[in-house]
Formats: structure tokens, sequence, C-alpha cells
């Protein structure tokens, strides 16, 4: 075969390579449909099974979810409208017999009270600007003023000062029977604080109240700040109390009881209160009225279905709260008790204010203060009873069964509700089984496929991560060639570039770190950054600058006799040693190189003690060339020029990158060297005055300045 024939039919053949790889990708494309029509048909015959399925499985769900709830709620408001007419009995009961003379005999005892002593004044003052108003203002929006609730009343002020302020603790308050002052007061309460407080433990009241007709509390087991007030005159009057007050007084009626809705109420720390109040009546004669503080964590308790403090028969997520007609809670929430931090979270990112979240984590109760609007709670409202797939207070999806809570008094809701995730979650597990089977069906038909599919995008995926690395920053990457076919020639080619970028851009990064380093020893650092933004025409006004001129003299002829090479170290070890000396002394080197040097202070950064700074470093290089000439016998000397004021500064030459100092302060900075003829550290006029008892100072000429003769002043260094 001729030498032409080898050239035509060698690549006859090679061509012959890429027809049958074409007509074998071919084949492939064609298995990788069947492969996509195999899992589409076995996916969409299993999703079909499965959507049917599911929806049967979430409406029964569903179904059953929302009946457990309308019941649980039922039951919740049944045992809430029972607890409430306990309550109110109980208010009926105990205004009669015992509390008619109780009142009687702390109305008297208040009546016969003695004028508060300066002592007990101060004590009371000191109760509220240190343990009421702290806890109150936690709890309050605005700042909070004692003044505005500390009584007039000499009568009160005494009441208070012995058991108001006995103790910031309301338990050790109940238990104190007789605060030994000798009033008549105080021998009624030893006399029925007993029995209330029984009373107390056996209702769960928060408080009990005894009220004259006039208004006044005359008497209340916890002994709180409204003890003494008046209802309808007091620093507390306009609330529900005095509501429920004038209601009962005027109801003509021994077993009536009156109620208000829970509203914040300062006494208690402008936390949740709401009040029963019972006439009580003296043969046929309403005398005054009793009143008892309703108790949140019974109402808690109820919601709850125990007295642990636990949620019972809701599962994980479900509740049931209770709400009023301003949309805030009247019990409290379920996730605060389990999980303040997540309650917060949760709170926050439902759209409740961060504030008022943590309000609640600090009262520990969310009464008054969560707000629960929602379809359900709109729904209730308008007294209509129904289920509904909503998004609750914290921002999750639930199943709400809501309705009226049909309290005598109270317009109140209740909500019975539980995620959905969990109602739905056998549904859920019904899906995943379902999925898992399906999907060892498709796995079971498409193995093979799969597995072959695999070998040949092996080295495809290796060579894509490569590129991510690459394009990740990762210049340099390599990848395994793993075969000898195209795939391992892309492999190598892809190995090669990638090293080839390395290079690359190790020589762009050594090459910006040279420029880098050469733009800061040509500038100061903001100004540089200033350049490399794009601005070329860089001229700037400095106020307050002290710039100093100094020149190390002889060198030359100290170095006639030396080497080149030791010449050079030695210029080096001055050239370094004023650089330290400018870093020690915290001023900018503006330009110089080797013995001769400008610096500045005050320029880039502002300095109080620029002045000093400068007269500091003109000391050091004196320092420093005088231990020089110490060591190496040398003559040199220092002649330095110091002055301060304005000066401008830019960028100069015809490429706009020589940076330089210019101005009065640098002229006369540079002619203060040359006055006295000899060498030593001058300075103007203004830096001396700058510098009293820094430096010692003498005269040694003037120098013009502008038509003026200004003095002109060696600075000696070591003054006091």
């Amino acid at each position: 075969m001729s030498t032409n024939e080898s050239e035509h039919t060698e690549p006859a053949a090679q061509a012959s390579v890429p027809a049958r790889r074409r007509r074998w990708g071919g084949q492939g494309s064609i298995q990788s449909k069947l492969l996509v029509m195999l899992l589409l048909s076995s996916i969409l015959s299993a999703a079909v099974v499965g959507f049917f399925g599911y929806r049967s499985g979430t409406h029964a769900l569903r179904d059953e979810a929302f009946e457990r709830l309308t019941e649980l709620r039922k039951e919740r408001t049944r045992q809430i409208q029972d607890y409430a007419a306990r309550f109110r009995s109980s208010a009926i009961i105990n205004s009669r017999g015992f509390a008619v003379d109780a009142l009687q005999d702390f109305e008297a005892g208040f009546d016969s009270l003695d004028a508060a002593s300066g002592a007990q004044r101060q004590k009371l003052g000191s109760y509220y600007s240190d343990t009421f108003i702290p806890q109150l203002q936690e709890f309050s929006d605005g700042t909070v003023q004692a003044d505005s609730f500390i009584p007039d009343d000499p009568r009160v002020v005494a009441l208070q000062a012995a058991y108001t302020a006995s103790s910031d603790d309301f338990d050790a308050k109940l238990e104190l029977d007789d605060a030994k002052d000798g009033s008549a007061w105080s021998k009624a309460n030893l006399k029925y604080q007993p029995f209330f407080r029984e009373v107390i433990r056996g209702s769960g009241a928060d408080d009990i109240l005894l009220i004259d007709l006039d208004g006044t509390i005359v008497w209340s087991a916890y002994k709180g700040v409204d003890l003494g007030t008046n209802v309808k005159t007091g620093p507390y009057r306009g609330a529900g109390l005095e509501k429920v007050f004038d209601q009962a007084l005027h109801s003509n009626s021994r077993d009536y009881t009156a109620v208000s809705d829970l509203e914040r109420y300062q006494p208690s720390y402008n936390l949740a209160a709401g009040f029963v109040a019972s006439p009580i009546v003296d043969g046929d004669t309403i005398i005054g009225v009793y009143v008892a503080q309703i108790p949140i964590q019974g109402i808690n308790n109820v919601m709850t279905g125990g007295t642990d403090g636990q949620v019972h028969g809701l599962g994980t997520t479900g509740e049931t709260y209770l709400a009023g007609p301003d949309d805030l809670m009247r019990s409290t929430s379920r996730v605060l008790v389990e999980d303040p931090k997540e309650y917060l979270r949760r709170a926050v990112d439902r759209g409740t204010a961060r504030e008022v979240a943590q309000r609640a984590i600090d009262a520990g109760s969310t009464v008054m203060i969560q707000p629960v609007r929602s379809s359900a709670q709109d729904q209730a409202s308008d007294g209509k009873t129904g289920t509904v797939i909503t998004t609750d207070y914290l921002g999750r999806e639930v199943l709400d069964s809501y309705g009226p809570a049909e309290i005598p008094g109270l317009d109140w809701t209740v909500i019975a509700k539980i995620d959905t995730s969990e109602a739905f979650e056998p549904v859920h597990d019904f899906a995943r089984s379902m999925l898992v089977a399906t999907a060892a069906v498709v796995l079971l038909i498409a193995a093979a496929s799969v597995l072959m599919a695999r070998v040949f995008t092996s080295p495809l995926n290796r060579l894509i991560t490569g590129v991510r690395a690459v394009a990740g920053g990762d210049l340099g990457a390599r990848v395994e060639a793993g075969s000898k076919d195209e795939f391992g020639d892309l492999a190598a080619a892809f190995n090669d570039m990638s090293a080839s970028l390395r290079s690359k851009q190790d020589l762009l990064d050594a090459e910006q770190a040279e420029n880098e380093h050469l733009l800061r020893s040509l500038m100061p650092e903001s100004v540089a950054t200033r350049y490399r933004g794009g601005e070329t025409g860089i001229v700037d006004e400095h106020q307050n600058v002290t710039v100093a001129l100094v020149d190390v003299e002889g060198f030359d002829e100290f170095a006639a006799s030396l080497d080149t090479a030791e010449a050079l170290a030695l210029r080096d070890t001055i050239a370094r040693g004023i650089d330290e000396a400018a870093r020690s002394a915290g001023v900018d080197k503006v330009r110089g190189s080797g013995t001769s040097v400008v610096v500045s202070s005050g320029l880039v950064v502002q300095r109080v003690d620029h002045v000093r700074r400068v007269a500091d470093f003109a000391g050091a290089v004196a320092a420093l060339v005088d231990r020089f000439n110490a060591q190496h016998g040398a003559l040199l000397t220092v002649r330095s020029g110091i002055d301060t004021g304005t000066v401008r500064s830019g960028l100069l030459g015809p490429n706009g990158v020589v940076y330089d100092l210019w101005g009065a302060a640098v002229n006369l900075a540079y002619r203060l060297r040359s006055v006295a003829g000899e060498p030593g550290i001058y300075a103007s006029d203004a830096v001396k005055e700058r510098l009293v008892g820094a430096f010692d100072v003498e005269q040694v000429g003037t120098v013009d300045d502008n038509g003026s003769a200004r003095p002109v002043w060696r600075l000696i260094p070591g003054g006091a």
C-alpha cells in the first residue's frame, strides 16, 4: 500500500468509530426512553391508586378528628360553665353570715385607724418605689410613676404600711393574721383572716375583697396595693371591679352575682384579673359587697383537663383555650407552658410583636396578652359553632372546633384545635408505606437499566464535579480518567486546562499582591482605596496637621570608605530604624528614601496629640543616629524641621500616582531646618506652644513667613 493510500484509509477507519458510537448511542437513547416509560407507567399507576386512597383516608380521618375535637370542645364548655357556676355560687354563700360581721368589724376598724407616722410613710414609699412599681413597670407600656399610686389618706397609709409593705410575697401576706400594731383593724383581721384563708384555698380565688357602701376596700385577703383604696374614686377606678361593685350594690337581691371579663389590673402588676361580686346583706339591708377575684389557674386547669399543668386528651399538639371579644386569650397557651422558647419563635413568626410575646413569657401566661384572631374565633364570637381547617395563633395549620362558651356575663368563646400534621398522621403513614412499595416495584423494573446508565454517566459525573470545583474557585482540581476512551481523553484535557488555570491564577495573584504592596508604599491606604475606586485627581486639604522633614546628613562621607554591600546594608539599617521610629510614634511616612524622610501626623487619622507625636519621632531619629555613631564610629547628624497647620495632599505626576504634601506648613518646615546652620530639631512658634513642658527649647533665630519674622526654636529632648 502506498503512503498516499495509507493517509486516505486511516481517516476513513477512524471515522467509522464515531459512527458505531452514534449507532450505539442511538440504542442507548432508546433504552433511556424505555426506562422513562417504565418508570412513568409504574409511578402513574401507583399515584392514581394512592391519590384516591389518600383522599378517602384523609376525608375519613378529618371527619373523625373534627368529631373528636367537637366532643372535646363541648366537654370543656360544660366544664368551664360548671366551674363558673360553682365560683358564683361560692361568692353568694361566702357573702353571707361571717362576711356580714367581718365587713362591719373591718369598716369600724378602718375608720378608727390612727394617722400614719413619718416612718410608716417612708416604709410605704419604699415599698412602692422598690417593689411594686418595678414589677408593675415590667408588664406596662410607658413609664409608671410611684407618686400616682401612693395613697394620700393617712388611714390607708397606716394600713398598707403595716400589711401591704410587710413583704413582697403575697403568700406570706395571706398567712399574716396580725401586724401587731394594736389597731382594731388588726384585731378584726386576726379573727377573720384564718376563715377567709380557707375560703381561698377551697375556691381557688386569686383574692377576696370586702367593700363598704362608699366603695372603700376595707379588707383584702392578700393585702395588695388596692387595700384601703376606693373603687370609684381611687387610683384603680374605672376597671371591672368598679363595674361589678355597682351592679351588686344595686341588685336588690341577696342571691345576685355580677361578673366582669378579664382585663389588665394594676394591683396585680397589670396582669389579667376578673371579678365576681355579690351583695353583703344584713337583714334586708345591703351593707357592702363581697368580691372574689377569678382564679386564672383554675380556668387553665379546666381547659387543660387536669391540675398538674399538663394537657390531657389532646395528643402532643392539641389544646383547648378560651378567647374574649377582643380576640385575646382568656387561658394560657399550651406551647408557652411546655416550651417558652418555641412559643416565642412561633408567635413572632406568626406576627405577634416580640415585646408582647416576651411579656407573656415573663408573666408565665398568655391571658389578655396573646391575640388569637382567626376565622374560627370570628365565627364563635358571632355565636356560631362549627369546624374549620385554618391557621392558628402560632402559625400552624390546624383543625379547629369552635363555639361560644355561653357563660352568663362573659362573651367568651371555646376553641379546640390540633395540628393537621398530627391529626392526619395515619394518612401520612399510609402514604409513606405506599411510596415505599411503589419505589420497590419501580426499582425492580428499572434496576438493570439504572445500573447500565450509571456505568456510562459515572465519568461524566466526575467531570461535572471537577467543573463545579473549578467554578467554585478550586483551580487545579483534577478528575480521574477512569477509562481510555473519549471520556478519558476529555478528563485528561480537563486536567490540563485546570492546571493551566491554576498557574495563570497564581501569576495573577502574585502580580496583584505586588501591585498592592507598591501602591501602599506610594500613598496612604485611604488614598489608595480611592485610587483603586477610579479616582485620579485626588487633592485634599487638611487642618491641624503636623509635618516634619528629617534628614540624616553625613552618610555619604561615612560610607565612602566602605564597600558597596556594606554601605547598602548600613543605609538599610538607618532606613529601617526610621520606619520603626515612625511606627512607634504613630506618624505617617509621606515620602522619603534611605536617610531622608517627610512624615505627618493628623493627616490620615485625626489626632489630638499630632504635634507631640511628630516631635517624639524627630527625637527618636536623633537618638537612633546617636546609637549608630556610637556603634560604627560615624559622625552622622540629623537636621529636622517641624511645623503645624494646614496642608494639602494629593496625587501628582503625569500618571497621577505620586503622592505628596504641599502648603505653607510644608514650606516652613523645610526652611526651618536651615535657619541655625547646624544640626538639630527646629520647630515653629506654633509647634513650640503645643509642646510646653515636653521639651527644653531655645530660640536660635527667626524665619520670614509672608513678610513676618517668626521665631525658630531648637527642641531639646528631655524636658520636664
